[in-house]
């Protein structure tokens, strides 16, 4: 039996895809992919995958769910799944995908939190202790759907520690899953497993920043740095510089040879915004650095095939 897939408005900035039938390999699943992706170029940024007709998913079915969740993160949208059951509720929980989209029984549940605002309340080093406590605060009294917890950036006292990594991974893991228990997205954007991705580095994310000095700018890392510098607002001359802007995106795309042997490599920031690719800076050590690794090393635990053996982290 085919997938067959049926498209409606929920509300005028909610879409929901109903799947009938399995989602394996060669089962029209670049059609399914390329419906998202047509949704997100027509600026559908909620979108609700209803599994609850669907009775079968296979490796293949999974890999498009993940890259479905890394297109709408990329566009800064929102994903949910909505009645997935038997076999497919097992390999959605075995590969551990409901933890990076929220998933409910129903399609009324899904639409109340995808309607709710989203949040991206800064932890500092007084408050990591506290994720769970935050995360219940603003599901259960603010009705927030959707929770970012992000590190702030900073120095001095206001710093996190590379030692403060295991601490900080401990509790956001622990919010995570009791948000997963309740139906809410609870993300920390530096590692995202399910998705190839580097540095937050606005060169490659197509964005500029113009100073008050009228300089065309990549980054907020640091206002003096004439490296990241693309160009000038000048009317007598181009404004931008392609060789320039290219240079900044091979820079910032480098792996550093330090992270080569690293599990979490193709999948996390990098140490940005801490430290600068383009001024190929190193990672290695460093606060975030240390965070996700702890964070690849629990989903490695998680999936192990005993749970806890494995001796890799780098």
């Amino acid at each position: 039996m085919i997938v067959y897939v049926k498209t409606r408005e929920l509300s005028p900035d909610i879409t929901v895809m109903t799947f009938t039938g399995r989602l394996i390999l060669d089962n029209q699943l670049k059609d399914v992919e390329d419906a998202i992706r047509e949704h997100i170029m027509q600026g559908k940024r909620k979108l609700v995958l209803d599994f609850s007709g669907l009775n079968y998913i296979d490796s293949s079915g999974i890999g498009i769910i993940a890259v479905c969740i890394g297109l709408m993160e990329r566009a800064g949208g929102k994903l949910a799944v909505v009645g997935a059951s038997g076999q497919v509720k097992q390999l959605l929980e075995l590969t551990h995908l409901n933890l990076s989209v929220p998933t409910y029984s129903d399609i009324s549940s899904a639409q109340t939190a995808l309607a709710g605002p989203a949040s991206v309340p800064p932890i500092t080093p007084w408050s990591m202790t506290r994720q769970v406590e935050i995360a219940r605060f603003l599901a259960d009294e603010l009705r927030i759907g959707e929770i970012r917890l992000e590190p702030v950036y900073g120095a001095g006292s206001a710093a996190f520690r590379p030692e403060d990594a295991p601490t900080y991974a401990w509790h956001f893991l622990a919010a995570r899953d009791w948000a997963a228990r309740r139906g809410v997205s609870l993300s920390q954007s530096g590692l995202r497993p399910h998705e190839l991705h580097g540095p937050f580095c606005e060169a490659l994310r197509n964005t500029i920043r113009l100073t008050p000095e009228g300089e065309i700018a990549n980054c907020f890392y640091d206002d003096e740095g004439k490296n990241r510098l693309l160009g000038r607002l000048d009317p007598t001359t181009k404004a931008l510089e392609p060789k320039r802007i290219q240079g900044l995106r091979s820079s910032a795309l480098r792996i550093p040879e330090e992270c080569h042997n690293c599990f979490c490599s193709l999948h996390c920031s990098k140490g940005c915004p801490d430290v600068c690719r383009v001024e190929s800076e190193s990672p290695r050590g460093t606060f975030r650095c240390r965070l996700n690794q702890e964070l690849g090393w629990d989903l490695i635990r998680r999936n192990g095939p005993d749970g806890e053996s494995c001796d890799a982290k780098g």
